[in-house]
């Protein structure tokens, strides 16, 4: 099935907000996903919506997002993304970096405490937006047999 991407981040973002999310949290979030999704990473796209669905009903994902610059230097700073919508805390730590580059001629930002940031191209496209270059990586759950 096709949908348009702009009928798809509408109602991501209506989903998202139904979830506890705030209206410029969710406009990130959805952002972040129909991306994703429209280069064929549905696994960072709006698939998530529903397994962030059931962690909201269970109490296991705090909406909406709290991110916070934790530690915040001249060249590096720390991002706590308050166990939030990890694409939250990916677009503070890349604006952050960015601005922190300029000044600097390079930075180094950390995330910590947050979830799925979804796909790291959103991010270090939007570095490169700024004429920066960003490498991002992350980490998680072992997903291999052993």
């Amino acid at each position: 099935m096709k949908i348009d991407t702009t009928t798809l981040r509408e109602a991501a973002v209506i989903v998202l907000k139904a979830c506890g999310e705030s209206d410029e949290g969710a406009a990130t979030v959805a952002d972040s996903m129909v991306m994703a999704d429209s280069r064929g990473i549905t696994t960072h796209g709006t698939y998530l919506l529903s397994p962030i669905r059931k962690r909201v009903d269970a109490n296991q994902l705090p909406l909406p997002t709290k991110a916070t610059l934790r530690e915040d230097k001249s060249g590096t700073a720390i991002v706590d993304g308050g166990d939030g919508l990890g694409a939250i805390a990916g677009k503070l730590a890349v604006e952050t970096a960015v601005k922190k580059a300029k000044a600097n001629g390079v930075a180094s930002v950390l995330i910590r405490n947050t979830n799925n940031v979804g796909s790291l191209a959103c991010y270090t496209e939007a570095a490169a937006r700024e004429g920066m270059i960003a490498l991002m990586s992350c980490n998680a759950a072992p997903a291999m047999s052993p």
